[in-house]
């Protein structure tokens, strides 16, 4: 499954634990949007390419861009980014996602774009989230970044290499 598509298949393992029948699963691009994380992976990996883009400042410069919203922009994100959406302790699909890999006994692939917001947000969760981190160890759960890959691997040579990892297992 790709982007919410890897989502929605642990939300239904959760929901539905029929762990025994699954013996393998390729999530690629999970979606775990919150607004919390959505605003770190903007400050984090947007803006930061963004600052060097040759093109950024053109725009800036000719006044293509406002300064004043640009800066507001960055101020709200950076507020956003310090608010925790999530209560450990409340339901919401992150950590039904994580309980469903709990559950499950088979293997689980996990394959992320280089060069996605949505990877990166996955990314910025398992490395910020002890719960992830310690999911993430198991055994049977493996993870691999396909390096320049966009979201849906629309580029020839990396859907290859997604294939690729596909047959590998």
């Amino acid at each position: 499954g790709l982007c919410d598509a890897a989502s929605a298949i642990l939300l239904y393992l959760q929901q539905f634990p029929d762990h025994a029948k699954i013996h393998q699963l390729f999530l690629v691009n999970p979606w775990v949007r919150q607004a919390h994380t959505q605003a770190a992976v903007f400050l984090r990996y947007y803006y930061i390419k963004r600052l060097f883009s040759q093109e950024f400042w053109k725009k800036l410069l000719t006044g293509k861009i406002r300064k004043k919203s640009v800066l507001q922009e960055i101020w709200s994100f950076k507020q956003q980014s310090k608010k925790q959406d999530i209560d450990k302790n409340e339901d919401n699909f992150v950590s039904r996602m994580l309980t469903a890999l709990t559950l499950l006994t088979g293997q689980c692939h996990f394959i992320l774009s280089g060069n996605d917001l949505t990877a990166d947000e996955f990314k910025l969760l398992i490395n910020d989230d002890k719960d992830w981190q310690t999911i993430m160890l198991q055994d049977n759960i493996s993870l691999e970044e396909i390096e320049y890959a966009d979201h849906s691997f629309s580029n020839y040579d990396q859907k290859g290499l997604l294939f690729h990892s596909c047959l590998l297992y």
